[in-house]
């Protein structure tokens, strides 16, 4: 009987390889993309986070007027 031969090896260190080889390719092209990236500058970030905080804020005291006014329309309508 004619026992076929492996073309590819598939033991523990082989596939142990194979794995770092394609985790490495894998973090070299992340940061070669990384590279590719426009990065904010600090006054920017400063103008960004002024401007979330400004409208999480106002729908912060948005949220809160609805609740209020629902709050007040229920509790009349519930007396």
């Amino acid at each position: 009987m004619a026992v076929a031969k492996k073309t590819e090896s598939t033991g523990f260190i082989s596939n142990f390889t194979n794995k770092f080889k394609a985790r490495t390719v894998f973090f070299r092209e992340v940061w070669n993309e990384l590279k590719k990236v426009h990065w904010p500058t600090r006054k920017q970030m400063m103008v960004y986070t002024g401007v979330v905080f400004v409208t999480v804020g106002i729908f912060a005291v948005l949220i809160w007027i609805v609740d209020s006014m629902l709050t007040f329309s229920l509790t009349s309508i519930l007396k």
